[in-house]
């Protein structure tokens, strides 16, 4: 494509560029490689200097716009960035297009030239290829999002829900099953809890949060997991998959709750209040808040979301050391397994583990209520 453009309207260098600040910049020339590694880095830290690129970043406009529309010759020069990135290439004209696209960034394709300047009309004959620029980008873009959804679905035969999300949070493309759970249709903004639970990605270093997010979603208990998919790091791929009952009432009765609390717990991790527990168990209020008193007692937690994690974990891998939830420093949230030791140690006012007695020192629990000897008649 950019060897067309440059037949159309003649130059010494075009190319394609992708330019968003925090983000390192995607440049595709003709001819190709005219940024090594050291000028790719520098022109990544003054990018913005170009006049060009600032323009459309701050009104989105849709007509070519040359060098010397903003800056004379000499003006020019005085730039850092033509010092260090544009007279090594020789470039001393350019003239430029933006794309469409959603971001704070800029995309564009730009025409340099080593001696004359563009002319009107080679800004008029640039403004007629613009829509077939803006329509093959539309269309690479779309086919790039349903790689990656198709990716996601094939991971797991019972995969169907899946979101595309940028990195601004907002959900791209979704299949009809995740639109049907989130109960929303894409393009949306993600839920609150998952934007908080995404943000971890951007801490790590492989661009993708391991730790799945167990959340409340209308009257259903949603887990959202991230694809083992590597998109890049502009996009995301989330699966969502509802929490059954089933593996609730697995894990709940491995870690010693009864039938009553596991019933308790099943309605708590879907959202419902305890009134509204009480409603649907045919319990006291009063009775369903001891219920999920005794619940976070037995489970060492001190909230629902917490207790429902624990659950979870158990009954997914077995695990039977107590998972702590604990806050990095963007606020979100990782499981980590510690033993008791360590869990004093975490939390100074945790009350110790009775310990069982042993050794002839023992003494009986005596029955609470012992039966009394009957006299002789």
């Amino acid at each position: 494509m950019l060897d067309t453009i440059r037949g159309l309207v003649p130059c010494d260098i075009a190319s394609y560029n992708e330019i968003a600040r925090g983000a390192p910049p995607i440049v595709v020339s003709d001819p190709g490689n005219i940024l090594d590694e050291h000028a790719a880095a520098v022109f990544e830290s003054l990018a913005w200097q170009n006049p060009l690129i600032a323009y459309y970043a701050e009104t989105g406009a849709e007509h070519g716009v040359r060098f010397s529309d903003f800056l004379s010759r000499r003006e020019l020069h005085r730039l850092d960035i033509y010092q260090l990135v544009y007279k090594p290439l020789g470039i001393e004209h350019q003239l430029a297009t933006a794309i469409s696209a959603p971001g704070t960034g800029v995309i564009g394709v730009a025409l340099n030239r080593c001696r004359a300047d563009f002319t009107e009309d080679d800004v008029a004959m640039l403004d007629l290829l613009r829509p077939f620029l803006q329509a093959s980008y539309t269309r690479l873009t779309e086919l790039d999002q349903a790689y990656w959804m198709l990716t996601a679905l094939d991971e797991d035969d019972s995969t169907r829900a899946v979101l595309l999300i940028d990195g601004g949070g907002t959900i791209l493309k979704a299949t009809p099953a995740a639109e049907q759970l989130l109960q929303a249709q894409a393009p949306t903004q993600l839920p609150a809890a998952l934007q908080t639970w995404l943000a971890a990605a951007n801490t790590n270093q492989a661009g993708r949060c391991d730790v799945s997010l167990v959340f409340a979603h209308g009257r259903r208990l949603l887990r959202a997991r991230q694809s083992h998919a590597a998109t890049d790091d502009r996009l995301h791929t989330i699966v969502i998959s509802v929490v059954r009952g089933a593996e609730l009432r697995l894990g709940a009765q491995a870690l010693g709750l009864s039938r009553r609390e596991c019933q308790v717990l099943e309605l708590a991790g879907s959202g419902a209040p305890a009134t509204q527990i009480a409603a649907r168990l045919g319990i006291s209020t009063r009775t369903a808040q001891k219920h999920l008193e005794h619940i976070y007692r037995k489970l060492e937690v001190t909230n629902r979301a917490h207790a429902i994690q624990r659950v979870l974990v158990v009954a997914a891998d077995g695990a039977t050391r107590s998972p702590v939830a604990r806050a990095d420093t963007t606020g979100a949230r990782s499981s980590t397994y510690l033993d008791e030791q360590q869990l004093r140690e975490a939390d100074p006012a945790r009350p110790k583990k009775p310990q069982p007695v042993s050794g002839s020192t023992a003494r009986a629990r005596p029955d609470r209520f012992p039966l009394r000897k009957r006299s002789s008649p």
